[in-house]
């Protein structure tokens, strides 16, 4: 029985020396950190794009209609 529980104790230890040296390790934390500002980056990009995206389509099929508008009825420059 006292063989049985050394070998418990002999885990329980790794583990808890397994745990301690995960909880130090800072390795990745900078990969972390950078991913998250990506990540909030693309989320202002989306949220910038969503508000303006109305506008901007408008505006370009506007655009587009007059450059078609011009062409068709023959006033469009010819330079």
């Amino acid at each position: 029985m006292q063989k049985f529980a050394g070998k418990i104790f002999a885990r329980a230890t790794a583990v808890r020396s397994i745990a301690t040296r995960f909880v130090a390790d800072e390795r990745g934390a900078t990969s972390i950190e950078y991913g998250m500002i990506a990540g909030l980056i693309s989320i202002a990009i989306a949220a910038t794009l969503l508000a303006i995206g109305g506008t901007l389509r408008d505006d370009f099929y506007g655009l587009a209609l007059e450059g078609l508008q011009s062409i068709f009825s023959g006033s469009g420059s010819t330079d």
